[in-house]
């Protein structure tokens, strides 16, 4: 008989998770900007020509998803991600031989199409399989670890560009990716705990009288109802406003530097947002697991409204914008805490790949378009207000929507009877 393990392996799956989102989306995506201005200098072209390529790679990484969700229950885990972070590398590590902008428009879109929606779909999937209980603690760790692998990772970088090359800095940063992966990828990751035959972590505490761990894992509305549910365009309707605000991180830097401090405390607000945007992600995984998805995200939206109120109309006070940027942090962490969890406990975990693929994908795209819109209003208005305004108006709507979803989806839950469901 298996001795049972001092620490449940639902940890290690939560570790690799960790890592995988440190050297994935912790380098294609936090550590991109590092390469934007030596670039475009050397090609002698804008970096808005560079830049397009994240989009590019964001739009790939959406229509991917559709295909992912199909494959990822047939297909080894251990052979999808490790194949996944090959082609990612690849393709970062193929742009230190670039010389035309179009080179990284076309090895974005392979590298979103076969490495970007690693951070959106595979992990929430892995985290829910295997923790019944403190998911959304677990799930708010593992994307924590995408800013914080950004952070550390992304001045290492600088510093290779300043002292070598950027296309050192690119085989550099793209071997990084391959050493952080592959190790848990290969020998650690299983998709469920019966492949290890194990139950999730806290299926042991539940008394005999409850479902057992399968049932628990399978229960759920079924995806043939839930898509045609008024419940579930709520929820596409809320995963729209995540998305929008969530793209404004990439303006944050720009409008800190349109606000003329001086350098020290620049430098010093620009730590204060990336210590916002690592603590945000488990901060609002123990909120949902202490007061459940809908309370929990409803106090990060507070937040978030509060954080872009206080950009408005006190932009020009320190510790105004001190408290703004820290709160700024739940916009990440609603985009890749909050919808999953959101999609978890109004639909359950019978069909959670196929209904939370298409919120990941309308949170991304939507996202996606908020970049240039966002660009698009400051070049309009000379500054950044108008578009903090309709932040706000986004933060509201999503509230509205979730208040509204919670309500709804009790009656759907009746009506198919939604085996060991608890809502």
């Amino acid at each position: 008989m298996r001795n049972k393990p001092k620490i449940h392996y639902a940890w290690l799956i939560m570790l690799s998770c960790c890592f995988m989102l440190a050297g994935v989306n912790g380098i294609y995506g936090y550590c991109a900007g590092i390469f934007f201005r030596p670039v475009a200098t050397e090609l002698g072209v804008g970096q808005g020509d560079i830049s397009l390529y994240v989009t590019f790679q964001a739009l790939a990484s959406a229509l991917a998803m559709p295909l992912v969700t199909r494959v990822i229950r047939k297909v080894d885990i251990r052979l999808l991600i490790s194949g996944s972070v090959l082609i990612g590398a690849s393709m970062f590590g193929l742009m230190s031989t670039f010389t035309r902008v179009y080179q990284w428009y076309i090895a974005g879109a392979i590298l979103g199409f076969g490495c970007g929606y690693i951070y959106s779909l595979p992990v929430p999937i892995l985290i829910n399989n295997w923790f019944q209980e403190k998911a959304s603690l677990a799930m708010g760790i593992a994307c924590m670890c995408s800013g914080l692998g950004g952070a550390i990772i992304s001045p290492i970088g600088t510093m290779i560009i300043a002292h070598y090359h950027w296309r050192a800095a690119y085989v550099a940063l793209a071997l990084t990716s391959l050493g952080l992966v592959l190790p848990f990828s290969i020998f650690v990751l299983r998709f469920q705990p019966k492949d290890l035959g194990l139950k999730p972590y806290g299926a042991e505490a539940k008394p005999k009288t409850q479902p057992s761990a399968m049932q628990g894992v399978q229960a759920g509305i079924p995806a043939a109802v839930a898509l045609r549910s008024g419940t579930y365009l709520f929820l596409v309707f809320t995963a729209a406003c995540i998305g929008f605000m969530d793209k404004f991180v990439q303006h944050i830097p720009s409008f800190i530097g349109f606000l003329g401090f001086a350098p020290a405390q620049i430098a010093a607000l620009s730590s204060c947002m990336m210590l916002g945007t690592v603590g945000a992600k488990p901060l609002l995984g123990w909120l949902i697991d202490r007061l459940g998805a809908k309370r929990g995200v409803l106090c990060a939206l507070t937040g978030l409204g509060l954080s872009f109120t206080l950009m408005i109309l006190a932009n020009q006070v320190l510790a105004g914008l001190f408290i703004a940027l820290l709160l700024f942090g739940f916009g990440p962490a609603l985009s890749i805490v909050g919808s999953p969890q959101l999609t978890r406990d109004l639909f359950g975990t019978r069909d959670f790949p196929t209904l939370y693929t298409y919120i990941s994908m309308v949170v991304m795209l939507v996202g996606a378009g908020s970049v240039s819109y966002v660009g698009y209003l400051f070049d309009a208005f000379g500054n950044y207000n108008p578009a903090f305004a309709l932040a706000i108006m986004a933060a509201i709507l999503a509230a509205v929507f979730i208040s509204v979803a919670f309500p709804r989806v009790k009656r759907t839950k009746k009506q198919v009877g939604a085996l060991g469901f608890s809502g």
